[in-house]
């Protein structure tokens, strides 16, 4: 997704083909979907962790952690570590858990996967707002 002149330019179906869109035209579900095919297979950073852990309501912790495939254990280990913020902490235990295979894309889908199943797990507009800024900083790493 990018933007030009205060419209969003969204992929439409045909791969490689773009048309503009107002901000307003354009659903959280297409948003997501065309963020998480930009990002699908981009190497996840720390950093990243700390951003959409920002999305995550701390009381729907339990049940964003299904989305995870974390199991009761994998919870109460989490919950009995630092009590500093259990939502970056779950989002680095997964990224350790899943090495090489835990992906950018394959968090935000897992987020997404939670706000669908029970909206008030994650915050839509949190989760947007995150993934703008890690694609603004990974912007402005590639231009340096």
């Amino acid at each position: 997704l990018h933007t030009k002149d205060g419209e969003i330019i969204a992929l439409e179906r045909s791969p490689g083909s773009t048309r503009p869109l107002s901000a307003g035209q354009i659903s959280i579900d297409e948003w997501i979907g065309n963020e998480w095919q930009k990002h699908r297979y981009k190497k996840l950073e720390d950093s990243n962790l700390l951003f959409l852990s920002k999305a995550i309501h701390p009381e729907s912790f339990n049940s964003v952690a299904l989305h995870f495939d974390f199991n009761q254990m994998d919870v109460e280990e989490i919950q009995t570590g630092q009590q500093i913020d259990l939502c970056c902490q779950m989002l680095y235990k997964w990224k350790i858990k899943n090495g090489e295979e835990a992906t950018l894309g394959k968090l935000i889908q897992n987020l997404f996967s939670s706000w669908i199943s029970e909206n008030i797990s994650v915050e839509k507009e949190e989760l947007k707002s995150a993934i703008s800024k890690m694609t603004m900083v990974n912007n402005e790493e590639t231009a340096s």
